[in-house]
């Protein structure tokens, strides 16, 4: 527990000090966070890092980069899906040239790893450049979730929710995690002073909360789910107590994508302007 909690001192005023600096410096944080998570993910699918993983982090650091031109709509959206065709045609061209040392299992990782860690974790910076001070409501969402998650299944706990992908998650637990990631949002949104009117608002911030929540605990199981079926504690140990990026970052990883596309969906109904 003390390593975890020095651990978690040492990481949470980085996060902070690139969330709040924004710019290149948020987005080179996150462009090496995705990689890690890719090689991480990579490992542990294919037993050990392959040459044709490097192909994920190369593509996820190309990406980054044009990143800002998909958000100004400089470049067309439909030049990304042309991206990951092309990426993913280049990986199984891998495979047939160096046939003998590529398994299925490596082209598959090495093509997912990059959706799954590299275009998730990219929404945190999106959210950064288009909204604003709402980039923390994936944070406010998986961190206050497992809290309230932690707190309620100890306290309450007695029903059982995955028990062979998580045997300490109860549902009392997944509940209370709901709740107290509603209501942190609702206090992000009365603190911040930014979101007026707040009878519209409130409903509105618990609503999100409450539905990340639901996105970070899914996180969580995917992540632990993976781990089983492949056999491993961990996925790295970068964070010590923690884990790697995924341990520590598998719930930001499904929130901050939904955070962006509920955030999209209610910006043009006028609820949610460009902060």
């Amino acid at each position: 527990m003390i390593v975890r909690i020095i651990s978690a001192a040492v990481a949470l005023p980085l996060l902070l000090f690139f969330v709040i600096m924004g710019g290149v410096w948020l987005k080179v944080a996150v462009c090496v966070l995705s990689a890690i998570g890719i090689l991480e993910l990579c490992k542990a699918v294919s037993g050990k890092i392959k040459p044709i993983h490097f192909f994920a982090v190369i593509t996820e650091i190309v990406y980054a980069f044009f990143m800002d031109s998909f958000i100004n709509k400089n470049v067309n959206t439909d030049i990304l899906l042309i991206y990951i065709m092309l990426y993913t045609l280049l990986i199984l061209s891998y495979m047939v040239i160096f046939h003998k040392r590529t398994s299925v299992a490596d082209v598959c990782v090495s093509v997912f790893s990059f959706m799954y860690v590299g275009l998730t974790l990219s929404c945190i910076y999106m959210l950064r450049v288009k909204y604003y001070v709402l980039v923390w409501m994936p944070f406010i969402c998986a961190f206050g979730s497992d809290t309230g998650a932690y707190f309620s299944g100890r306290a309450f706990g007695k029903h059982k929710l995955a028990p062979k992908l998580s045997p300490k998650k109860t549902v009392e637990g997944a509940t209370g995690g709901v709740i107290s990631a509603g209501v942190l949002s609702v206090l992000f949104c009365i603190i911040s002073g930014k979101f007026k009117p707040l009878t519209a608002m409130i409903p509105f911030f618990f609503a999100v909360g409450a539905i990340g929540s639901v996105f970070a605990q899914l996180g969580d199981l995917a992540a632990s789910t993976v781990k089983r079926k492949v056999n491993i504690k961990d996925y790295g140990n970068i964070m010590p107590g923690h884990g790697g990026v995924l341990d520590r970052f598998d719930s930001v990883i499904f929130t901050a994508p939904i955070i962006f596309m509920v955030l999209k969906i209610m910006e043009g109904s006028g609820i949610v302007g460009e902060l």
